[in-house]
Order: C-alpha cells, then structure tokens, then sequence
C-alpha cells in the first residue's frame, strides 16, 4: 500500500497552514490509509499538533514508486530539491495566491497535480 507523505517544514511557529496539514494526515490515518507528515531533520517535533506518524528526509527515507509526496504551495525551493525522489508528487494549495509565484516551474519538479 502506498504511503502518503505530507511535506512539512521544521518551523516551530503556530501555523493554521501547519495544523492543516497534520488535520490531513489524521484524516488519512483514521480511514485506513496510510500516511505520514514528512519532516526535514530526525527528532524534529512541532508543538501542539494532533499526533499523527512523522518521518523524516535526513537520514535517509525509503520511498516507493506508489508513495506520493504532498507539497505545500509555498515551498517551491523543496520541491526543486526533492524533484528526483522516485515518488508521485501534488502540491496541496491552501492560498491561491502562492500558485502564482511560483510560476509555472511547478511540472519541472515533477508535480503532477495541484490540490486546491
């Protein structure tokens, strides 16, 4: 089974944007999938979230083929950096804003959909 890995940056500030995506997670973990938020460095824990499974890039994550990796829209630095984990990728768009920024360089990372 496919996992799903939610990008989230190791920032220890209280982000409505941050809680979403672990309120996803959740959702995901609760309906039998499974699913993860993927944070950069081992140990990092952010404060007052909803406890879900978290993994980490560094050391380094095994991934699958099937495993999708969910950017949030603002980080488009990370997804030119993970642009060849052999994953499928999405960016998750909680600000429209963000989508116009980043121009169109989006399926040069290998961003196959935006979810909005």
């Amino acid at each position: 089974m496919a996992t799903v890995y939610y990008y989230c940056p190791d920032v220890s500030v209280r982000s409505a944007g941050i809680r979403t995506i672990y309120r996803h997670v959740g959702h995901l973990v609760r309906n039998g999938l499974k699913a993860a938020v993927l944070h950069h460095e081992a140990g990092f824990r952010m404060p007052d979230v909803p406890e879900v499974p978290v993994r980490y890039i560094v050391p380094a994550l095994s991934v699958e083929r099937s495993d999708v990796l969910v950017f949030p829209e603002g980080y488009a630095n990370i997804m030119q950096q993970l642009k060849d984990m052999p994953m499928r990728k999405v960016v998750f768009c909680q600000n429209w804003s963000y989508v116009f920024r980043a121009g169109t360089g989006w399926k040069g990372y290998g961003i196959e959909r935006v979810l909005a």
